[in-house]
C-alpha cells in the first residue's frame, strides 16, 4: 500500500477491444491487482457498451473509471487500405481516435498502449504526454511481426515498456534496439479465479471421462485444427475434448465440428465460458496448441490458469509457452510443429494417470512460485514504487 501521504498516479488504458480472452484479461486483473498504486481509467469503443460485451461487464463489474471512444459507428480495422475508399475511412478514424485519446489524457500521469493497435491512435498524444513530463507504458502482448515504423516512431515516447517474460523481453529488446532506452518491466499475467456456477451441460458432461480441455480463440493461429487432428489420432473411448472459446470464423468452425463428428470422437464445443477455473478443476489435461509456425505467444494465459487447477499442459514450443512449461516436469513441450507430435504426447498422458497426476501436482507448485496474484505482485513492486507521488505534486 502507498503511504497516507502518497498521491496515486492516475494511468489511461487504451482499450478499444470487443474481445475478453487472455490479453484482455491479462490488462484488467493486472490493474486491478495494482490499482491501489496506479488507478486505471479505461477509454473503451461505444460499441461495447451498446451492445454489452462481457470486455465491459468486467469493467464495469471492477468499478473502474471509464470513457469512450467516439466511435458511434464501427471504425475499420487499421491496417494496409483496400481501396481509396478505405484509406478515408481509415484516416478519418486515426484522426478521430487520436483526437479521442488526447483529450482523454488530460489530467492523466501516463497513457498505457497494449498492442500496436493502440499505438496507432496515439500518435498525437504520445509527444504531448512527454513534454509535459509523463509517461507513455507500451506493452509487449504478442510477439508477432510488428510494423517497425510504428515501433521507432512510438521509441522516441515511450518511458515504460511491460513485457510477460524475461525471454520475451530480451527477443523483443533484440528486434528493438531503440526501446532499450525504456524502463523496462517483466510482470507475467496474473490469473484470478473466476469462481461461479457452471452450466448444468457443462457440469454433466464433465462427469465420466478424461477431460481434456481447450481455453481461448477457435481460429487457425491458435492451432485448433491441428488439437482436432491430434484428438482424433490419439483418443480413446473414455477420452473427451472441451472446447471454450467462440470463432469469429464460423465456416472454419464448422469444418471442425464436422471432422471431429466424422471420425467419431467425443468433443464438446461449449462457445465463451467465463468460470473456467471449474472446467479445469474437473479436468485431466489441458491442450495449448498454438504452433510456432503461425503465432508466436507473448505469455499463455490458459497455461497459468491450468497450472493454478494442478493440471498438466501440452503444448508446441510456440514464443514463450515453453518458459511456462517444464518439459516432463509440469507437462510435455512438443519439439515438432506437427500433428503427429502433438498427438504423441496426448498418447501417452492419456494413458498414464499416475504421471499427469504428478505433473499436474509440480504445475501447481510452479504456479504459486511465479505466477501467482502473489508473485506477480512481487514481479511489480519495483516498477510500482516509481509511481509514487507526494500529495499535490503535479
Amino acid at each position: 500500500m502507498p503511504p497516507s501521504d502518497a498521491r496515486v498516479a492516475s494511468v489511461l488504458v487504451l482499450f478499444n477491444t470487443v474481445a475478453l480472452y487472455g490479453m484482455e484479461r491479462g490488462v484488467i486483473e493486472y490493474f486491478d491487482l495494482i490499482r491501489s498504486e496506479v488507478r486505471p481509467h479505461f477509454l473503451v469503443s461505444r460499441s461495447i457498451e451498446k451492445l454489452n460485451l462481457p470486455v465491459f461487464q468486467e469493467i464495469r463489474r471492477r468499478g473502474f473509471d471509464v470513457s469512450f471512444f467516439s466511435d458511434r459507428y464501427d471504425w475499420p480495422k487499421i491496417g494496409r487500405p483496400r481501396s481509396l475508399r478505405h484509406l478515408f475511412a481509415l484516416v478519418a478514424a486515426m484522426f478521430r481516435g487520436n483526437r479521442d485519446v488526447l483529450r482523454a489524457s488530460r489530467g492523466r500521469d501516463g497513457v498505457y498502449a497494449p498492442s500496436v493497435s493502440y499505438l496507432f491512435f496515439a500518435l498525437i498524444a504520445m509527444p504531448w504526454v512527454r513534454l509535459t513530463g509523463r509517461r507513455v507504458i507500451y506493452h509487449f502482448h504478442d510477439l508477432g511481426p510488428h510494423p517497425r515504423w510504428v515501433l521507432r516512431v512510438a521509441a522516441c515516447f515511450i518511458t515504460d515498456v511491460l513485457h510477460n517474460t524475461e525471454e520475451g523481453r530480451r527477443q523483443m529488446l533484440a528486434a528493438f534496439p531503440s526501446l532499450s532506452r525504456a524502463r523496462q518491466v517483466v510482470v507475467p499475467y496474473p490469473t484470478e479465479r473466476r469462481d461461479g456456477t457452471l452450466p448444468e451441460p457443462v457440469l454433466n458432461a464433465l462427469g465420466g471421462a478424461v477431460n481434456v480441455v481447450y481455453i481461448g480463440q477457435v481460429s487457425r493461429h491458435k492451432g485448433v485444427d491441428l488439437l482436432i487432428d491430434a484428438f482424433i489420432a490419439a483418443a480413446g473411448p473414455q477420452a473427451r475434448l472441451h472446447v471454450l472459446g467462440d470463432a469469429a470464423d464460423h465456416e472454419f468452425l464448422r469444418t471442425l465440428q464436422q471432422r471431429a463428428r466424422a471420425a467419431g470422437v467425443d468433443v464438446r464445443w461449449w462457445g465463451y465460458v467465463s468460470e473456467v477455473h471449474g472446467v479445469l478443476e474437473r479436468a485431466d489435461l489441458y491442450v495449448h496448441p498454438s504452433p510456432p509456425s503461425r503465432f508466436h505467444e507473448s505469455f499463455g494465459r490458459g497455461i497459468a490458469e491450468a497450472m493454478q487447477a494442478g493440471i498438466p499442459t501440452v503444448c508446441f514450443r510456440s514464443g514463450m509457452v515453453a518458459e511456462l512449461v517444464i518439459h516432463g516436469e509440469t507437462g510435455w513441450v512438443c519439439e515438432r510443429d506437427d500433428v503427429a507430435s502433438l498427438a504423441a504426447a496426448l498418447r501417452a498422458l492419456l494413458a498414464d494417470p499416475v504421471r499427469r497426476r504428478a505433473m499436474g501436482d509440480a504445475a501447481r507448485l510452479r504456479y504459486e512460485r511465479a505466477y501467482s496474484p502473489a508473485a506477480v505482485r512481487r514481479a511489480s513492486e519495483g516498477w510500482l514504487a516509481t509511481w509514487k507521488f507526494k500529495r499535490g505534486a503535479a
